[in-house]
């Protein structure tokens, strides 16, 4: 069952400061703790607003930084002050106080594993309060640059490198991948891809000999921040609005892996990080989206949102690249906790980490489940209010927007009314049953394709969108499916989602021959947005689509800037005439 929850706007963060809800904790200073936290804010986004990627802002006072080469005294030490990632050791931010009016708050922008096809798009770090966050990635490490591959065959991507390993994703030939690492035995190379780290047979993909020069598995190049260490002062504080957290948020509709503590993380999300007391545990929370702990793996445990795990911490040891033997990695005597709710003193504190986001202009893509509870398999009505879209509706309960469309008999997504009642199925991200039908084996595998296997002499069994699944160039675009032996013709298809209701808006035909197609996306045959879907069409001999693929929410990067134009000239008094 999820828990109850609200939805933190941007529009609300102030009025969210004054009323929130007041567990049992000690209020002190009076009025001074709302006051400061409002200011702190308000300076926030002031002073961090467009952080670059791989970069660190100082957001409110006070800061504390050290770095891995000689800086100036006076570096990174005013509200407002920037750093690449690459030189950062550590960031560590100061608890509330009401005598002075400080409350440390930092922001860090880091590529992690994101694409470099998405260059806007970041995981976006929060430090609150007595917070510090220590790089484990090496400059050296961190510098490295991975291979671009072109798989020259359709070939499977494994969670591991190995036959054995879980099945992720089936990638067509012709897909253009980052290697960042070589299995031990030299037979695998690990590639970045929308779902995360994968591993798929060297043999599969253009041979060179720069695949030689990748790093082995375990010294494997991360970007900086990718693998950090952090701790947060254990213990209540005495002002529910001026947490000590690390807040952690990945782009909308990424996946990211990171290494927190030494521990594996996946998330698609907003999490909150502490360390609860003694200080030896280490507890992870979800408020949007969800977190997959050791993905890839048979511990791997799923933590939706709304809900809290913790992992015990080991003894301090230098583990960073501070130099200081202060890096608690999780322990090897226990495991992840199972996912419980998070408590009522968590969710207080959680309207001035929306608020922050909100003022860094990132508020709008964080969605909190609200009080209606949507397990997958179940369906629910909801009665629309001012302001939604079915795309938003179908992200608050995980479900998708034509499953909405087909279940409430939509004739016009994008004629959605003001009290209009919907009927949601639970779960549904794909638009397929929400329920597996009974008696039918349970795989790894993919989800089938729409359509039906055969139909019009088209075989629809392995036919799937396969790239892109993490976002939209602005301009050419190449998009790469699965075949399906019989089709004369393939045809993608682009649906606006964030300003069209998920409206169809173009499409793009090619020949039965070709697996790949690349189209120019613009505002004029897209329209304007960032929230975009598309999928892909198998045609049969009578033109007709014979399997339709699953449909895919990506965003779309921005346009690019328009040319600043010449000025025009001034007359002088010389060329002006008489």
């Amino acid at each position: 069952m999820f828990a109850r929850f609200t939805i933190f706007l941007f529009v609300f963060a102030a009025a969210l400061l004054v009323v929130m809800p007041q567990p049992a904790l000690t209020q002190t200073g009076g009025d001074t703790c709302p006051a400061v936290v409002e200011q702190a804010l308000a300076q926030l986004g002031d002073n961090c607003a467009s952080l670059e990627r791989n970069s660190a802002c100082y957001g409110f006072n006070r800061i504390e930084a050290t770095f891995v080469e000689s800086v100036p005294a006076d570096f990174f030490t005013r509200p407002a002050d920037r750093t690449a990632l690459v030189t950062l050791a550590s960031l560590r931010t100061s608890p509330l106080d009401t005598d002075s009016g400080e409350w440390g708050m930092a922001v860090i922008k880091a590529q992690a594993n994101v694409p470099d096809t998405l260059p806007g798009q970041a995981v976006t770090f929060l430090l609150l309060g007595d917070t510090e966050v220590e790089n484990a990635v090496e400059p050296a490490a961190a510098a490295g640059q991975s291979i671009s591959i072109i798989t020259q065959a359709d070939t499977t991507a494994r969670s591991e490198p190995s036959e054995s390993g879980q099945i992720i994703a089936a990638l067509p030939a012709g897909s253009v991948l980052q290697a960042d690492a070589l299995s031990t035995d030299g037979q695998w190379l690990r590639v970045q891809t929308p779902a995360g780290l994968v591993w798929i047979p060297r043999q599969a993909v253009n041979q060179t000999d720069t695949l030689d020069s990748l790093p082995a598995e375990d010294a494997a190049r991360l970007t900086p921040m990718q693998a950090f260490y952090f701790r947060t002062a254990p213990g209540q504080t005495t002002c529910n609005q001026a947490p000590s957290v690390l807040a952690i948020q990945s782009p909308e509709g990424i996946s990211v892996d990171l290494t927190v503590n030494g521990a594996n993380i996946r998330l698609g999300s907003l999490i909150v990080l502490r360390t609860l007391p003694p200080g030896n545990i280490m507890q992870i929370t979800v408020i949007s989206g969800q977190v997959i702990l050791n993905p890839g793996t048979p511990d791997e445990i799923i933590i939706p949102a709304g809900y809290t795990s913790t992992h015990c911490l080991a003894d301090p040891d230098n583990l960073g690249i501070d130099g200081e033997s202060d890096n608690q990695p999780v322990g090897e005597d226990c495991d992840w906790t199972e996912p419980t709710p998070a408590s009522p003193e968590d969710q207080a504190e959680w309207a001035s980490i929306l608020a922050a986001y909100a003022e860094l202009g990132l508020g709008e893509d964080i969605i909190v489940i609200d009080d209606d509870t949507c397990e997958t398999g179940a369906t629910l009505v909801h009665t629309v209010v001012t302001g939604e879209n079915l795309y938003r509706i179908a992200r608050r309960y995980q479900s998708s927007v034509q499953a909405i469309v087909e279940a409430s008999g939509i004739s016009n997504p994008a004629l959605i009314f003001t009290g209009q009642q919907l009927i949601i199925p639970c779960g549904v991200d794909t638009g397929l049953p929400s329920v597996v039908p009974t008696g039918l084996p349970q795989t790894n595998e993919p989800p089938p394709p729409l359509g039906v296997s055969g139909s019009a002499g088209v075989d629809c069994s392995n036919f799937a969108a396969t790239s892109p699944l993490d976002g939209l160039a602005y301009g050419p675009t190449t998009f790469y499916w699965n075949p399906a032996p019989g089709a004369t013709g393939y045809r993608v298809n682009i649906f606006n989602v964030g300003e069209q209701n998920g409206a169809l808006v173009a499409s793009f035909t090619t020949d039965g021959n070709s697996y790949n197609l690349t189209a120019e996306l613009n505002v004029d045959n897209t329209g304007y947005g960032f929230s975009f879907a598309w999928n892909v069409e198998a045609l049969g001999a009578d033109g007709q689509p014979a399997c339709v693929s699953q449909q895919v929410f990506v965003p779309r990067e921005a346009p690019p800037a328009p040319p600043t134009p010449a000025p025009t000239p001034v007359p002088t008094p010389e060329s002006t005439p008489n």
